[in-house]
């Protein structure tokens, strides 16, 4: 749930929420006034009424501030460094932990983050992009943060303390504000960022020509590909291939090198803000490493509802342990390891997979937990997979959206967008399952063009959903990824997949979809981001679609 303004004043109701046992949804008066922080001195949230784990990580942000009080800052120039002002410098930004007393588990762990400059001046603004963990090798558990901040240079990181023993804090200033302000208001709002080569092919005749995607335009002697009912006013476009017609376009491929030239181009001489000292860099604290003491607060999976569309955001998402995701936010059962439930689960039904790389991962860890025997999957380049299954009447098709970035040649006639698929399902049973993930390949898109995109997504859901209302979809957020170079960083960053994960939140709210947010999880996971992230975390993650589909089949 998105925290309103330090400067508004509310006061929160009481929400009440059954399911298997009464959740309780601490309800409290807010009332933030600005004053200097002394250290946060309420640990527990026992003598609120939390007597069980579940329910302090499923409070909002605005709940689970309470308590903590924010500095007022005020910049004041430094005469030593002549009033110079610089960005967020890692190396001397610091965080407090503001629990003054034993930390137990089930308490929530408060840090402060102070955010000062290279001239270890105050940063009296906000807007810094940060990643916030607790981590423990033994037990093996780790938890993401959520980061709140108050615009005045101050950040308030919330963790649930969820297992007992070491847990080491890392903090990462991953961009500071003035990368993010660049990010948001000049890369992601200048068209034309992405080209491809073309091959156009006759019996006598071949060429190779540049195409782009672009937002809107005027285009003469160019080969026009529109599909506003997917795209909108976003348009595939190429140079006219000498005498051929357009009609014969036959492969493409991402063409690396311009869109290279291109992101530098745009990022001129802002590069210093994506590099060495301003990228991904850990600061310190007054605290390493914390001592998470025993308690009588217990998780208990079966408090949380079942998984459903439109459940309330709970500030902290999970954690895991062992291997495991434990997610606040609905419980997710754990059958699933047994091929028959999943086959049981997915009995009768034909269950659609489009978008991009991580919905054929989808494609390939579902398949691989159903029974191996009486099935046939087939291949097409990746891009089309089908699998069936005669004995339990399963189908899972996979998908890949047109206009992706792949380094080799595809055929251009092959891939189908996710709106006509949706329009296409038209059986009267309506078994159907739909899970989409389509973000990876649209981080550089105008971000006009990238809105109109999901809104037509959107529209396309709705008329399923009036065709099938009881069909499962779900909508899979984008997670944190590797990033190998500094164009990298710009074109594809964290920041603005997160940007676009926020987006889909609010396009699919109140859409009769499943939001599957895995940012968290991905990022707690104790490995290496990447854009293919291992199959324990796409397991998980898989699970979690499960426990939505046929959370009647498990018992835990």
């Amino acid at each position: 749930m998105a925290i309103n303004s330090l400067k508004s004043r509310g006061i929160l109701g009481f929400t009440c929420v059954f399911t298997c046992s009464l959740i309780v949804y601490l309800t409290v008066e807010v009332n933030r006034p600005i004053f200097q922080a002394p250290p946060f001195r309420h640990s527990h949230f026992r003598g609120l009424g939390l007597t069980n784990v579940a329910d302090a990580p499923r409070l909002t942000d605005l709940q689970l501030q309470v308590g903590t009080e924010v500095p007022k800052r005020e910049w004041m120039p430094s005469a030593e460094e002549g009033n110079n002002i610089s960005e967020t410098n890692a190396g001397n930004c610091r965080y407090h932990v503001l629990n003054n007393v034993e930390i137990v588990k089930g308490d929530i762990v408060k840090i402060r983050i102070d955010a000062r400059d290279k001239y270890n001046q105050t940063r009296f603004v906000g807007g810094d992009f940060w990643f916030a963990l607790l981590e423990s090798k033994k037990p093996a558990a780790s938890t993401a943060g959520k980061v709140i901040d108050y615009n005045n240079g101050t950040y308030l990181v919330l963790f649930l303390a969820a297992w007992t023993g070491p847990a080491s804090i890392s903090i990462t200033l991953v961009h500071p504000s003035d990368a993010t302000t660049f990010l948001k208001d000049i890369f992601w709002n200048t068209d034309t960022k992405l080209f491809w080569q073309a091959i156009y092919k006759s019996p006598k005749n071949s060429e190779t020509v540049t195409c782009s995607v672009q937002t809107q335009g005027i285009w003469e002697n160019k080969c026009i590909y529109p599909r506003p009912i997917a795209n909108g006013r976003t348009t595939f476009v190429c140079d006219k291939p000498p005498g051929l017609p357009c009609s014969s376009i036959e492969q493409i491929k991402a063409y690396n090198k311009m869109i290279a030239n291109r992101t530098a181009a745009i990022l001129g001489n802002k590069a210093f803000l994506f590099e060495g000292g301003n990228y991904n860099q850990k600061i310190s604290g007054n605290v390493k490493t914390l001592h998470l003491k025993e308690s009588s607060q217990t998780f208990d999976p079966g408090r949380l509802p079942n998984c459903k569309p439109q459940m309330p955001t709970p500030a902290i998402k999970g954690y895991w342990m062992d291997n495991q995701w434990h997610p606040f936010n609905c419980r997710k059962y754990n059958c699933w390891t047994d091929p028959a439930k999943v086959a049981e689960c997915l009995r009768n039904k034909e269950i659609h997979i489009m978008g991009d790389s991580n919905g054929r991962q989808y494609f390939e860890y579902l398949t691989a937990l159903l029974p191996s025997y009486s099935s046939k999957t087939t291949d097409i380049n990746g891009h089309i997979m089908r699998y069936i299954s005669k004995k339990y009447n399963i189908t899972i098709a996979f998908d890949f959206h047109p206009e992706g970035l792949g380094s080799r040649w595809i055929y251009f006639s092959e891939f189908h967008y996710e709106v006509d698929i949706l329009d296409q399902l038209v059986t009267a049973d309506c078994n159907y399952v739909i899970i989409i993930s389509s973000w990876a390949h649209f981080v550089q898109w105008k971000r006009e063009g990238l809105l109109e995109r999901f809104h037509l997504l959107r529209e396309a859901v709705d008329r399923f959903h009036r065709r099938c209302p009881n069909a499962p979809i779900i909508i899979k957020s984008p997670h944190p990824r590797n990033h190998k170079s500094l164009l990298a960083r710009v074109r594809s960053g964290d920041f603005a997949l997160n940007e676009i994960r926020k987006l889909l939140r609010q396009i699919f709210a109140n859409s009769g979809a499943f939001y599957l947010d895995v940012w968290d999880m991905n990022l707690a996971y104790p490995a290496a981001n990447h854009v293919h992230m291992p199959r324990t975390v796409n397991n998980q993650e898989l699970f979690m679609i499960l426990s939505y589909v046929c959370n009647s089949l498990c018992k835990n």
